[in-house]
Parts: C-alpha cells; sequence; structure tokens
C-alpha cells in the first residue's frame, strides 16, 4: 500500500518519513519529492507499507 503525504517542510528527510510512519506499522520505503519550481515551490512524499497490514489513522505533527 502507498500511502500519500503532502505539504511536506523542505527539511523533511526519507528517513524522517520513514521514523514517522514506523511508529503505525512496517515501513519498506519512503520517498520525499521536492518541487523546486519558482511558481510554486512545495514537496510532498510517499510511503509503501506492506498490504497485510491494516492501516492506522497517524495523528497529525
Amino acid at each position: 500500500m502507498n500511502i500519500y503525504i503532502g505539504n511536506l517542510d523542505y527539511g523533511v528527510t526519507e528517513s524522517d518519513l520513514s521514523n514517522a510512519f514506523a511508529e503505525f506499522g512496517t515501513v519498506s520505503r519512503a520517498n520525499v519529492i521536492i518541487d523546486h519550481s519558482p511558481a510554486a515551490p512545495r514537496a510532498s512524499g510517499s510511503s509503501k507499507c506492506p498490504t497485510t497490514q491494516r492501516p492506522t489513522k497517524p495523528s497529525r505533527t
């Protein structure tokens, strides 16, 4: 299962993202994508978890 995460801080690393979601289950991959477009700079990411786990709702931090 892939989980999309939007509006990330530009300082967030893949390790930070993986650690944040590890609290809720196994994380097999975490990606951070930074768009440096001057018109609309933004950071987003995704977390991949095994499909055999039922997701739980993470808290907002």
